[in-house]
């Protein structure tokens, strides 16, 4: 499976939200309701299905589900 469907899988179950709202341009907590603690799980989740590290400085860059991705798919193929 492709890497963004995976993380978009992972997005949509940590949140409890449909798929079909995890899109590139959904705003974490205007569009997909995340308060920060869930965010954080959320990224949790995915630094371990992908076996990587996403610093803070990172994580905070992340206004939008296609930052995250962008991110993800410069560092795992």
């Amino acid at each position: 499976m492709h890497v963004a469907a995976v993380a978009r899988n992972i997005i949509a179950s940590q949140l409890r939200v449909p798929a079909e709202r995890v899109t590139d341009d959904a705003r974490w907590g205007e569009d997909l309701g995340a308060d920060e603690l869930e965010r954080v799980e959320v990224v949790m989740a995915i630094e371990q299905a992908f076996h990587v590290d996403i610093d803070d400085a990172a994580i905070e860059s992340f206004a939008t589900v296609g930052d995250l991705l962008r991110w993800l798919g410069h560092r795992v193929q």
